[in-house]
Order: C-alpha cells, then structure tokens, then sequence
C-alpha cells in the first residue's frame, strides 16, 4: 500500500515539474507569454505539488496506524460472521 501512495506521489512530481519547465520554456524561448500568466501557473502548480504532498503523507500515516493496529489485533472496523 505504501509503494502505492508513493508511486502515486512520484508521478505527480515528474508532471509537475515537466510543467513547471514547459512554463520557464515558454516564457523564455517563444513569443506566446501574456504578462502574469507564468507566475500564477507557477504558484498554482506549487501549491497542487504541496497539496499532494500532504495528502501522501497523510496516506502513509493512516497505513501505518492501520498495520500497528492489526499487528496488535485491533482491527479498524469488524465484520460480521
């Protein structure tokens, strides 16, 4: 289940940083930038990468709670028989 969130987690990275470089690549090397617009995606991009970095992180703990609890024989819910 880890290997999951963080596969998860390093796809969105790479997407997010070949984004993040198609923008630089844009507004340096063609004539297609609009004023503002490369910031804004830029921070927009920045804050999705911060908001999946806390959603993996929270993924990773609720996986972790969930092993130690059924180590300890503590499930997190009960099924009926």
């Amino acid at each position: 289940m880890v290997s999951t969130f963080l596969r998860g987690f390093i796809y969105l990275a790479v997407f997010f940083l070949l984004s993040f470089l198609g923008i630089i690549g844009i507004k340096l090397f063609t004539s297609w930038a609009i004023p503002g617009w490369a910031s804004i995606l830029s921070v927009s991009l920045f804050n999705s990468m911060l908001l999946c970095l806390g959603f993996f992180a929270i993924g990773l703990l609720l996986v972790n709670t969930a092993q130690r609890r059924e180590r300890a024989g503590r499930h997190l819910y009960r099924t009926r028989p």
